[in-house]
């Protein structure tokens, strides 16, 4: 099996701060890396928890692997070569992503949209959660001005929605959407509240199942939670934090390789750098089987029916080096082997 990571580096300049890798996952050897950053146009950001920086969700087609990072997603043969780039003005902020058979669906979450676009980067399809009444209604009733005729790849992070709208899935030809700072998945076109728990504030990678299931990460908490689609309930949560080896990386050094000034500015301004096991990324790779990306950069097997660390591979000792974007061949997404 092959696996395809991306990652961000919190305080590190941004051409410095994630990559794209690569690695198979029988013998845990790296098979190449690629710095990801944005270019073209460059975006300055004085937010050194992330903001810009790193690599975002990942897809597989059948001869190319595609990156986002905050405005474009960067395609690269198997051998992570350069292939191509897909942009659009409406892409801020890229999160997770989501193939379909004629294009990507990505999550702009400054924005608090979601948007298909086709392989050229035209726009096909958009959702703009500020301008729903049921998002206005339940979640968040502050006005959100955006003109959408504009080029918003450079809009700051710092004065963006505050939905947080930070993964798009499609399952049984209807879009899913999660809202972190609320702890809710929405069911688009209609809008439809799905599973919504204010306590799950930080929740990221929803994945959806065949079984009837919803996949999410408690980013802050480090826990994998499974929820029932049908009835918006939790059934269970697996705490990343109890299983011995990743117990370790739970007690790692919480300021391990941040620079002093970036510390001495995120303790004025109250903001955390460094969250160990910090939750993100996500792929199934079959019916009781995902990975898991966390903090210090490491990828997690887990049997999320059982509950079972199956197995796990570390990349960086840092705690602000985590992984973000998760995808496998094969997966549930791609089951196809390269």
């Amino acid at each position: 099996m092959r696996v395809f990571l991306s990652t961000v580096v919190r305080g590190a300049p941004v051409p410095r701060a994630g990559e794209l890798i690569s690695l198979e996952w029988k013998t845990k050897k790296i098979l190449k890396r690629v710095p990801i950053f944005p270019s073209d146009p460059e975006v300055p950001d004085p937010n050194e928890r992330g903001g810009v920086r790193g690599g975002r969700g990942i897809t597989l087609t059948r001869n190319e692997v595609f990156v986002a990072n905050c405005h474009s997603l960067l395609g690269f043969d198997y051998d992570l070569n350069p292939t191509r780039r897909i942009t659009n003005h409406q892409f801020s902020g890229l999160h997770e992503i989501k193939l379909v058979e004629d294009g990507i669906w990505v999550s702009a979450t400054p924005l608090g949209a979601v948007h298909k676009v086709d392989f050229n980067g035209n726009l096909q399809q958009s959702w703009w959660a500020h301008d729903d009444p049921v998002v206005t209604e339940k979640f968040d009733n502050r006005r959100f001005p955006i003109d959408k005729n504009a080029d918003n790849r450079l809009i700051n992070t710092q004065a963006s929605s505050k939905l947080h709208l930070n993964h798009v899935d499609v399952h049984g030809g209807r879009v899913y959407a999660s809202l972190n700072n609320h702890g809710a998945v929405l069911r688009l076109f209609p809008t439809e509240v799905v599973f919504h728990e204010p306590s799950l504030k930080g929740c990221h990678n929803g994945l959806i199942t065949d079984d009837g299931e919803i996949l999410l990460n408690h980013s802050h908490g480090h826990t994998l939670m499974v929820c029932d689609l049908a009835t918006g309930k939790i059934k269970r949560r697996i705490n990343l934090g109890e299983f011995p080896e990743t117990a370790k990386l739970l007690a790692g050094g919480k300021y391990k390789n941040v620079p002093w000034l970036v510390r001495m500015r995120n303790f004025i301004t109250r903001k955390r750098m460094s969250r160990p096991l910090f939750a993100r990324g996500l792929c199934r790779l079959d019916a009781s089987r995902v990975l898991v990306g966390v903090s210090p950069a490491t990828v997690l097997e887990i049997d999320y029916k059982q509950g079972k660390l199956l197995d796990m591979f570390q990349l960086s000792e840092s705690p602000n080096e985590c992984v973000h974007g998760l995808e496998a061949t094969p997966s549930t997404d791609f089951p196809y082997t390269v």
